[in-house]
């Protein structure tokens, strides 16, 4: 028995969409002073509902987060979704799509 429901597989052109639109950046905590490296909560936010997806984007007390561990579904969609438009070229463009294979390091 499972604890989900209403189990859908992410739309690849929408995750790719996505990550197209989000900018990573470094920052400065202004309450520590701390570097760190990341995304502006607010621009995840806009992104996703432009792309129709969700989750991520938590606010608290007036303040948005994000839970980095929910972008890794998101990851490994567009990576599937590159590879497979990758190996699409390979076999429409013959040697040439091999090269380009070859290139990111895809090997068949």
């Amino acid at each position: 028995m499972t604890l989900k429901e209403n189990i859908q597989e992410l739309d690849g052109e929408k995750v790719i969409e996505f990550f197209r639109k989000i900018t990573p950046v470094t920052y400065t905590l202004k309450k520590n002073g701390k570097n760190g490296t990341g995304y502006i909560a607010q621009d995840l936010k806009k992104a996703l509902e432009e792309c129709g997806l969700c989750g991520i984007v938590e606010e608290n007390n007036g303040y948005y987060g994000v839970r980095y561990e929910e972008l890794i579904p998101l990851r490994i969609k567009m990576t599937q979704e590159l590879y497979k438009r990758i190996t699409e070229r390979k076999g429409k463009h013959g040697d040439k799509g091999k090269g380009l294979v070859k290139g990111y390091g895809i090997t068949e």
